[in-house]
């Protein structure tokens, strides 16, 4: 069964993904094959299934032996899901997913709308991942990063580094803002500090 290669954690919330992403931005990609094992998420039912959407509750296991005893085949109607990267929340289809992970099924129809975004969600993040790629987004636009430089990724360990970082860079921000006796934009800041701090220095801790 795919269920056994799966964390069984907690599913992931596609409120609180749209919330530390700052989402927003959506298109319908209509109907679409999807994989069953990248669909990592829930919109408002974090606490009637676990991630390998074992239901949580003895009404929701109830109803999905009925779902099972009635697509025995794997031949499900299509679910609904919002796509975020390449990963997938379902908004209803919740215990043909159950099912199709108990079958084996690899894969589902599915309605899809996708949710714009330049961070990177994969089948296997987890709630620490999410808040290291939530941390980055704060950094980057917190700083100015992303305006600057909006290709330019800096890839820390913890959600603490990524605050150190922004620490570091405002006061460059400060001490450039003396040196040229002159406010100076963020934008233009965060370009200084990548181009004459940070890179010089990642450059000499690779070597």
């Amino acid at each position: 069964m795919i269920s056994r290669h799966r964390a069984c954690g907690p599913l992931l919330d596609l409120d609180d993904v749209r919330a530390r992403l700052n989402l927003h931005e959506q298109v319908d990609r209509g109907f679409q094959v999807v994989p069953v094992s990248a669909v990592i998420g829930t919109g408002g039912r974090c606490c009637d299934f676990d991630r390998c959407f074992h239901p949580l509750k003895h009404a929701l296991r109830e109803r999905t032996r009925a779902v099972k005893r009635r697509f025995r085949d794997g031949a499900f109607p299509p679910i609904d899901v919002v796509q975020v990267g390449d990963a997938y929340f379902v908004l209803d289809g919740h215990h043909r997913i159950a099912v199709a992970l108990e079958l084996g099924v690899e894969a589902i129809d599915a309605h899809v709308v996708a949710l714009a975004t330049e961070y990177s969600l994969t089948p296997e993040t987890s709630e620490e991942d999410l808040g290291l790629v939530a941390a980055e987004r704060s950094f980057r636009e917190g700083s100015g990063l992303a305006a600057a430089r909006p290709r330019v990724r800096i890839r820390v360990g913890s959600e603490a580094g990524y605050r150190e970082l922004l620490v570091a860079l405002k006061s460059h921000g400060y001490d450039l803002s003396r040196a040229t006796e002159r406010y100076v934009e963020p934008e233009t800041v965060a370009a200084h500090w990548l181009d004459c701090v940070y890179t010089p220095l990642a450059a000499s801790a690779r070597a």
